[in-house]
């Protein structure tokens, strides 16, 4: 009886730590996943700025020629 239970739970904690690091491992993914956005948030912003900078500076382009 003693062999089955060792046997269980080994294959119990064998079970905990696999799946402790897949759970390391999307943790991981999910942190570099939170930053790749955040650094398209910030790209996106930049475009943004510099389209209005640009549609701005057309609508004055007629004054400034003059």
């Amino acid at each position: 009886m003693r062999f089955i239970n060792a046997k269980a739970q080994f294959s119990t904690e064998r079970r905990r730590k696999i799946a402790e690091k897949s759970l390391c491992r999307l943790s991981d993914k999910l942190l570099e996943l939170r930053s790749s956005v955040s650094v398209k948030k910030m790209e996106i912003e930049r475009t943004k700025q510099m389209k209005d900078l640009s549609d701005m500076l057309q609508t004055e382009m007629p004054f400034l020629e003059e």
